[in-house]
Formats: structure tokens, C-alpha cells, sequence
């Protein structure tokens, strides 16, 4: 679409956007603006005039305009950066086909990760195409391309849902890496993201409600998360049981505000990776490379939660504590071993079915 604004000089600047191609002109009048726009739109549309952004500058003003205003903004602006450097940045955005993605997903599929040595997820490279998804929406809302070139294209298949929970002693194991007694106010960001992981498996809360937590939020045995800080953009009310309630109190004896915690989100998730594989709790293969044991997660404190609360109360009021609105969202968070369930069916056979 064209836009016309007047310049300092006192011309007139027409500027036009259309199906991934931008053109821009100064001219003396309006009139002229105007009528240049309209031959130029008319060009474009019958393929006279061809897109000449790429889709790495598309990606780029995405970062820059739209990525900032998520919450999870920290992953994406590092996800986009990394593609950028990706040979499907520098394909013309108005000739982007299935077949370009198809390739890109072929390329990620051969990547080896530099954190762990190994090739990257089916779940990671899902997430890849989520982002470049969004990216591709917005670009046809700005009309920087005519259509979606993911239409037809084949989504990655994710991997199934973790089974991971953390065990009394790993949590136990945790804290003592960090230098944690639990007794006493945590000293500092390494004990804040330990007592932040503990209070994550008393609550079931996501890393980036807890970080935020602010003194005013916490309301006797009740944790009020406001509505701008939730995944789901719907207010919660959290119950704190006992060992919930003594850890706000010594994680407040810190004296910091207005977030309690005193953790950017950044920071949080590189000090969890170091105390997480410090204390030996990261990913387990065997000789042939199948994943023996996964590595424990942040968010893992979340199933943590849902698997212990779930013994005690009702799935429905559990769903009201976690905000699923879904019942088999949920279901993915309750992750009881199959220990637990082989000791439950034999007191089903002592008492009878």
C-alpha cells in the first residue's frame, strides 16, 4: 500500500508496500506522488515488478518491531538471529516456497547442537517452524508476500511429551550445589534460581510468573498472579501450601523490589543449566545413543507439582491452579513413574478391585 508524507525540503515522499516489494520516490507535488503510486502498485500486481526483500530482512524488522513486545522475547530474538545466518535468509520473501522450508528443516535436522554435541530435536526444530510461522503471518498482514508458503508444507512432528519430574533428592542435590539450606535467606542469584525451582515444584508456576512475583501479589496463603503475566492472559490464584509459604518468607528477608526474586529471565536460565549439570542431573544416553534418562528441566518443577498435587485433589481444581483450560494440556504434566503405579495397583489388589 502507498503512503505519501511531505519532507523538510517541501517535496513529497510517496513509499509503497506491496507483496514484499518496497519502492519509494520524492516529487515536487502530491499529484505526481500519487500518480506514480498508482503505476507502480499496478506494476507489481501483474508481476512487472518483482519482491526484492529477502526473507532475512523480513525476519529482521520482525525482530525488531515485534519481538520485543513477547514475553518470551529472550528465545525468539536468539532464534531469529540464528536463522539469519540460514541460506533461506537471502531467498528473494516473494518466491519462498515449500520446497525452501523443506530444506531448511533438512539443514536444522544435520545441525549439531554446540551446547551438547549432539543433533538438534524433532521439538526444537517444531519450535523453529513456529517462529518462522509467525514471522511469515505477519509479513502477508504488512503485505510483504501475497500468500502463505507454508500451505502444504509438512510439519515437523514433535517428540512425545517429557516424562520428567524431580525427585526429594535431586532437589536435595540442587540445593546443596548451590550452597542452599533452606533454612536461611538465599545469598545470592545462584540460590534465588534453586529457591525459585523449589517453589516452582510447590506451585506448579512457570519460570517467567516466578520471576516476576512482587511483594503485593502475595496475599496470606493466596499467590494473586495478574492478568499481563500469564501465559494464557487470565488472572490466577495460586494456594501456597506450607513449604510455598516458607520460602516466600526467606526469599523476602532479601529485601529486593519490586520482584522479589530479583532474576531477569536471562539470567535465570543460564545459571539452572550450570547448577543442573553441576549436579549431575543432565541427560543420560546409553552406548547406542538412546536417551536413558532426559536432563532435568526448569520447567519440569511445573509436572513436578501436578504429579504430587493430583494425589491429594481433584483434577479440576488442579486445573484451576495451573490455568489449563485443557484437560489434556494437563494431562501431559501428570507424570507419575511406573513405580508409583505398580505400587498403587498392588494396594488395589490387597484391598481388591
Amino acid at each position: 500500500m502507498a503512503s505519501f508524507r511531505k519532507i523538510p525540503s517541501g517535496k513529497w515522499r510517496a513509499e509503497i508496500v506491496l507483496h514484499g516489494v518496497r519502492k519509494s520516490a520524492t516529487f515536487t507535488n502530491r499529484r505526481d506522488a500519487m500518480a506514480w503510486a498508482v503505476q507502480t502498485e499496478e506494476s507489481i500486481r501483474t508481476g512487472k515488478i518483482h519482491a526484492d526483500m529477502t526473507f532475512g530482512e523480513i525476519m529482521e524488522e520482525y525482530r525488531q518491531k515485534e519481538t520485543p513486545k513477547k514475553r518470551g522475547c529472550v528465545f525468539e530474538d536468539r532464534r531469529l538471529r540464528f536463522y539469519e545466518n540460514d541460506p533461506i535468509a537471502a531467498l528473494s520473501a516473494g518466491s519462498l516456497s515449500v520446497k525452501d522450508f523443506d530444506e531448511f528443516v533438512s539443514r536444522r535436522l544435520n545441525t549439531i547442537s554446540p551446547r551438547t554435541g549432539r543433533r538438534l530435536t524433532r521439538g526444537t526444530l517444531s519450535r523453529d517452524m513456529n517462529v518462522l510461522s509467525a514471522v511469515l503471518h505477519w509479513a502477508m498482514r504488512r503485505g510483504y508476500i501475497s500468500s502463505y508458503p507454508l500451505d502444504g508444507f509438512k510439519w515437523p512432528v514433535p517428540e512425545p511429551h517429557r516424562e520428567r519430574v524431580a525427585t526429594d533428592e535431586e532437589i536435595d542435590r540442587l540445593c546443596f550445589i548451590a550452597g542452599w539450606d533452606r533454612k536461611h535467606t538465599p545469598k545470592n542469584q545462584t540460590q534465588m534460581v534453586v529457591a525459585a525451582f523449589c517453589l516452582s515444584c510447590e506451585t506448579g508456576m512457570r519460570a517467567g510468573e516466578i520471576v516476576a512475583i512482587e511483594r503485593s501479589w502475595i496475599s496470606g496463603k493466596v499467590l494473586r498472579i495478574p492478568t499481563d503475566v500469564t501465559k494464557t492472559q487470565q488472572p490466577r490464584n495460586i494456594p501456597l501450601s506450607a513449604k510455598a509459604m516458607e520460602i516466600f518468607k526467606l526469599v523476602e528477608q532479601a529485601d529486593v523490589e519490586p520482584r522479589i526474586f530479583g532474576l531477569a529471565i536471562s539470567t535465570r536460565e543460564a545459571l539452572w543449566n550450570k547448577i543442573r549439570n553441576k549436579a549431575g542431573l543432565g541427560e543420560v544416553r546409553d552406548s547406542a545413543g538412546h536417551v536413558i534418562k532426559e536432563a532435568l528441566r526448569f520447567h519440569d518443577g511445573r509436572a513436578t507439582f501436578c504429579t504430587r498435587a493430583a494425589q491429594k485433589i481433584s483434577v479440576l481444581d488442579l486445573a484451576r491452579i495451573t490455568g489449563h483450560r485443557d484437560l489434556k494440556m494437563l494431562m501431559k504434566y501428570y507424570r507419575p513413574t511406573a513405580e508409583e503405579i505398580a505400587e498403587k495397583l498392588s494396594g488395589a489388589d490387597d484391598h481388591g478391585y
